[in-house]
């Protein structure tokens, strides 16, 4: 069934996959790019159906090509019209609160994350974005130009960012480069006794190893001074900037890439000290 830019799988094409019937299907968020249902089934089971807009998400490439106790494992997974969804199992509704944390706890939280993400890098790792050296940094920042032209930037703004990205953003690559999981947050950390699982793997990138903790305090909402933030600031409005030219053409899409690339320029961090 079509809802907006998403074909959602019928009950008959999940049923045929998985071998149950459905006896309920509910909402559990929703927004352009992706759903996410409950199942119910006739014996009392109940997965969660993940349903993407492909081109917007690797998640399902990801799955597949990565086994981890720290991963989920799909139950069944198809594809349809340009979308992919995927059978997940159910794990409730725990997850971890970061809210309470200092930022310092963040890092701690993400460093330790990370180590578990590294023990599943490999080359056959899909990824969404490849911010592995700075001339793909550089690269995709040429890339978006146009587009936050488009948002308002004015040509002083884009030139700074774009020196930035040449001359200074490289000087960033002195840490190691790794598998990242871009979208690291309490509610995509599920614990268990025996490790934590990581879900919400629609955009893996690599890039050096603190980008992660950058991100993760940006989507905190946190002012952090590290000489990484603006990498996730830029980071950050790359996305919207791409979803904007790709796939969602709305001006509030728009609005957040200028204002994440416009936080990026506008940092004291944004000139780094060699």
């Amino acid at each position: 069934m079509k809802n907006g830019l998403l074909t959602i799988p019928e009950d008959g094409t999940i049923a045929a996959m998985w071998g149950r019937v459905i006896r309920e299907r509910a909402v559990l968020h929703e927004w352009p790019l992706s759903r996410v249902e409950r199942i119910s089934f006739d014996d009392g089971r109940t997965a969660i159906l993940k349903t993407q807009l492909r081109v917007a998400s690797t998640e399902r490439a990801f799955y597949r090509a990565v086994w981890d106790p720290s991963i989920l494992e799909p139950l069944a997974d198809g594809e349809e019209d340009g979308c992919d969804w995927m059978l997940l199992p159910d794990l409730g509704e725990a997850h971890e609160d970061w809210s309470g944390l200092t930022d310092e706890a963040i890092r701690d939280r993400v460093r330790a994350l990370s180590r578990i993400i590294c023990r599943i890098d490999g080359d056959e790792v899909p990824v969404f974005f490849d911010f592995s050296s700075p001339e793909l940094l550089a690269r995709a920042c040429v890339s978006i130009l146009p587009t936050l032209e488009e948002a308002g930037m004015t040509a002083e703004e884009l030139a700074r960012l774009l020196d930035w990205a040449e001359c200074d953003a490289p000087l960033l690559w002195d840490a190691p480069v790794v598998l990242l999981h871009g979208d690291l947050k309490g509610e995509n950390v599920i614990p268990r006794d025996n490790g934590p699982i990581l879900i919400d793997w629609q955009r893996p990138m690599r890039g050096p190893a603190p980008l992660d903790e950058a991100l993760a305090l940006l989507l905190a909402g946190r002012e952090s001074r590290d000489r990484y933030a603006p990498l996730a600031a830029f980071v950050m409005g790359f996305w919207y900037a791409w979803a904007y030219k790709t796939c969602l053409p709305y001006p509030f899409v728009l609005g957040m890439g200028k204002k994440h690339m416009k936080a990026a320029i506008e940092r004291e961090e944004f000139r780094i000290q060699n």
